[in-house]
């Protein structure tokens, strides 16, 4: 055992695959020497039941005793993060998916019913599907004390070149980047990309930057080996591992004899070389990068009208409170003028604030877009920052309302989907008839809005829009 090395710790490890840890002597390198995938899987829920003793087999492999400690360890530091953010870190990652998966809002104060003990298995598998690592869930969710483990691991056994798959790697990267393996994941070149499967979910700008089709050496695995690993057998995958290999070879063999088709189709649409393809990837990355924030100068041009909409409909109620006072105070001794002059005199006070914190609001703008004369309607400027704004509530309207009625056609399809169950079905219905209220509502503010577009655009009514069955029929939508 000494001298094959099989007595160290994590031996079982550094040979669990065939095909991803055994070098050759002046073996190439790869872009990537090691790809995984990891995920959590909470179906294999046990309750807690003690024993006097531990049963040993000899020959059999056991986890070391250390492993749960390596997990606490981290579940500290996180605790420790999230009580103690700095809000001023060095390293900024924005996760335009942040909010749409459950394990990346509660990754670390996740927890499980009590009644549970173990909650779950997190796994670390390579490509070829052979088990890596293998992590209990004790009594939580998928925190991400159980990847930030395995990568750990998998740094100090495998070095660097690490392509690593994940679900939510849009936060689970900026978790890396913010703790203590952040240093030695860069110096190891250590890379997380989204599984293909789960891909699709998250939003176009994290699939542009994580997806593997777009990541350069990952080729066509989709890293999602733990999406169909229905039970470990090392035999069934030994087995199936020379038919794996053979089969990707074939692949890459008519990938290659596929070749000449592709330049004539670059040919034909006039595309010179295949940098080209890579130009319109970052093209298309900085467009979204751009849509997901309006252009500063458009909103400084918004604001800035909307103040002055805002400082005069301050000086009408101010001027309306001082000809209504004029009007009172034509006769100041009479008892009328005297019980109402303490009213106005409040009134007036309040207008004269509200119009001076709209008048500072105004200079404050001015300086900062700048802006050398007040705008005025019959000005071009205000006339442009008008339509901006009514484009702006048109569309923001327009995505409210489309956004709701999506949500509706897809209840309605599962409502009237077969196998739905009854208590389901009443959940749907109930929760499409509270929702009914909340659409009337956003039909009233398109309209509104539609109204007050220059050409103004066609209005709708309620009953109307719950008549729609595909969203093709919504129209409506064709401005968006």
């Amino acid at each position: 055992m000494a001298v094959l090395k099989c007595d160290t710790l994590y031996w079982q490890l550094r040979n669990a695959c065939p095909a991803c840890t055994y070098k050759l002597e002046g073996e190439g390198s790869l872009i990537f020497s090691l790809l995984v995938t990891l995920d959590g899987n909470d179906s294999l829920k046990r309750v807690l039941r003690k024993e006097n003793d531990v049963i040993q087999v000899d020959g059999e492999t056991h986890i070391p005793g250390k492993s749960k400690e390596l997990q606490d360890r981290w579940e500290d530091y996180l605790h420790e993060e999230l009580q103690n953010a700095i809000p001023g870190s060095d390293y900024v990652d924005d996760n335009p998916c942040a909010t749409c998966w459950m394990n990346m809002i509660n990754d670390m104060t996740s927890r499980m019913w009590s009644v549970f003990d173990e909650t779950g298995i997190f796994l670390a598998l390579c490509r070829h599907g052979f088990v890596l690592l293998v992590a209990d869930m004790v009594r939580s969710g998928e925190l991400s004390k159980y990847p930030l483990v395995m990568v750990e691991v998998l740094l100090n056994i495998f070095g660097k070149d690490i392509g690593c798959g994940y679900d939510i790697r849009c936060k689970f990267g900026t978790t890396i980047q913010c703790t203590a393996p952040a240093e030695k994941a860069t110096k190891e070149n250590f890379q997380t990309v989204v599984g293909l499967f789960h891909g699709y979910v998250h939003k176009c700008l994290c699939q542009l930057k994580f997806l593997p089709t777009y990541i350069t050496g990952i080729g066509l695995e989709d890293l999602e080996g733990s999406q169909y690993l229905k039970h470990i057998d090392k035999f069934d995958t030994s087995h199936n591992l020379s038919m794996f290999l053979v089969n990707n070879y074939y692949q890459a063999l008519e990938i290659i004899a596929n070749e000449p088709a592709l330049q004539k189709g670059m040919k034909d649409e006039n595309i010179a070389d295949i940098q080209v393809f890579h130009d319109w990837l970052k093209e298309e990355c900085g467009y979204l990068v751009r849509l997901a924030t309006e252009p500063q100068e458009e909103m400084l041009q918004m604001d800035y009208y909307q103040k002055l909409v805002n400082l005069q409909q301050r000086q009408e109620e101010l001027d309306e409170i001082e000809k209504g006072w004029q009007i009172a105070t034509t006769d100041p001794n009479s008892p009328e003028a005297k019980a109402k002059e303490k009213s106005y005199r409040s009134q007036h006070r309040h207008a004269i604030n509200n119009h001076n914190k709209a008048q500072a609001a105004v200079n404050f703008l001015e300086e900062t877009i700048p802006v050398h004369t007040t705008w005025t309607p019959d000005m071009e400027e205000y006339q442009h920052a008008q339509l901006l704004v009514s484009k702006w509530r048109y569309q923001r309207a327009l995505d409210e309302l489309e956004g709701l009625i999506v949500s509706c056609i897809f209840e309605l399809t599962k409502m009237n989907m077969s196998q739905t169950g009854y208590k389901l079905h009443k959940h749907i219905a109930k929760a499409l008839q509270s929702r009914s209220q909340t659409i009337k509502t956003a039909i009233n503010h398109y309209n509104t809005a539609a109204q007050a577009m220059k050409l103004p655009c066609p209005t709708l009514s309620y009953d109307k829009v719950i008549d729609y069955t595909f969203l093709s029929e919504f129209n409506i939508l064709h401005d968006s």
